[in-house]
């Protein structure tokens, strides 16, 4: 047994060998200790045992999570995109809302017809979108800090079914990257992504958006673990899912060509990771439990828009939106592992940060109408006070209405 000052090693010792070979040990004083302190347990353990453990599983599912949340906040652009409104004539009089893709539509305003003729009556539309982000989370006592950044793109189709109701559904990918702080190690995740969504008009200025998802999650991580002499890089590849559903409404008022007024939204994400044994670490690979995590907020706050002419067949829309989110899940992640080469050792068990309670959201962009059928929108978004992280998102895309 190798001779240490740490008592509670030493306290450790016998415990620790009737557990682990002694050759497994060897002359490593650092590993020793951190191999005792897991046998002992998280209480009593210290800086090294960071170093074994897999923190990056926490960020797994924080990155679907997100990953789900940027999907619907790309649909839930596309969704203000299609807004009916009330025409304005060359004259400047208003007439009635005809509904839903009848002509190029700006933040609810579609384009003014020619006087001597109508539009051609759009009864659906096809639209890509794209996004991307980057940010950085903060290292804290509980998890690993990491800077991440990716991106991704969805693609529907939409159908109107009378004047009242529209039907989409939409398919798309992300991609993360995931760098952890000290070095020490990777994290990608991709995910895929099918969506059914819907916008109703119960009323002429109400809007009302419902969003469903399923997406398939796939990990592939790396750790570097460094103890004194011993070094290694435990890896492995893993599944997972994630479900959710997004809705949004918004009442509309108008003052000039300004379009503005409160919004109400509620979200509910759950990620849930497959359990997964690592690869390639020697005495260092993990055996992992299967694990979740879910997110239920709220979003109450408002819209403002501009609808400009810029020439007779080309309206810009700058834009605003600000909300406050609300976090209801209070819980902390947590995890448990064991050894896959010593089954038998206590398992180590981790909880992460709980999730930030308030936060929030202010984003800006512009929407552009060509002619009668093409439609394009950029905005970017971020997130103010939220504990310990940073981001930026970046949406647009382009539609066609036939």
């Amino acid at each position: 047994m190798p001779d240490h000052a740490n008592p509670v090693a030493r306290a450790a010792a016998a415990s620790v060998n009737s557990i682990i070979p002694a050759e497994f040990l060897g002359p490593d004083p650092d590993l020793f200790d951190a191999l005792s302190a897991l046998v002992l347990g998280p209480e009593d353990s210290t800086g090294e045992l960071r170093a074994l453990a897999p923190d990056e599983v926490f960020a797994r599912n924080a990155l679907a999570l997100s990953s789900l949340a940027a999907h619907h906040r790309s649909l839930r652009d596309r969704l203000r995109s299609v807004r009916p409104g009330w025409e304005t004539s060359a004259a400047g009089s208003a007439t009635a809302s005809r509904g839903w893709l009848q002509t190029a539509s700006l933040g609810g305003l579609p384009v003014a017809a020619a006087p001597d003729r109508d539009p051609p009556r759009a009864r659906g539309s096809a639209w890509v979108a794209g996004r991307g982000f980057t940010g950085s989370r903060d290292t804290t006592d509980r998890e690993l800090g990491y800077d991440v950044d990716g991106g991704g793109g969805a693609a529907g189709l939409d159908v109107a079914l009378g004047e009242q109701v529209l039907l989409r559904l939409a398919g798309g990918g992300s991609g993360a990257n995931a760098d952890f702080d000290h070095a020490s190690g990777r994290l990608d995740a991709d995910a895929f992504f099918a969506s059914l969504y819907a916008q109703v008009r119960p009323f002429e200025r109400l809007s009302l958006d419902a969003t469903g998802s399923w997406a398939w999650n796939q990990y592939n991580s790396r750790r570097d673990v460094v103890l004194g002499d011993f070094r290694a890089s435990p890896s492995d590849d893993s599944d997972g899912r994630t479900f959710g559903f997004d809705g949004y409404a918004f009442y509309e008022l108008r003052a000039g060509r300004a379009v503005f007024g409160p919004a109400f939204g509620f979200s509910y994400l759950d990620a849930r990771a497959d359990g997964f044994a690592e690869s390639g670490g020697s005495i260092a690979d993990l055996e992992l439990d299967p694990h979740s995590a879910r997110s239920t907020t709220t979003r109450l706050g408002g819209e403002l828009r501009l609808d400009l002419g810029l020439a007779e067949r080309v309206r810009i829309a700058p834009e605003l939106f600000a909300y406050w989110v609300h976090e209801y899940q209070d819980d902390p992640p947590s995890l448990s592992a064991g050894f896959r080469r010593y089954p038998s050792a206590l398992p180590i068990r981790l909880d992460g940060d709980r999730p930030d309670g308030d936060f929030l959201e202010l984003a800006a962009g512009v929407g552009a109408s060509v002619g009668n059928r093409v439609h394009a929108w950029l905005r970017y978004e971020t997130a103010l006070s939220v504990r310990d992280w940073d981001v930026h998102h970046f949406t647009g895309g382009v539609d066609y209405r036939f």
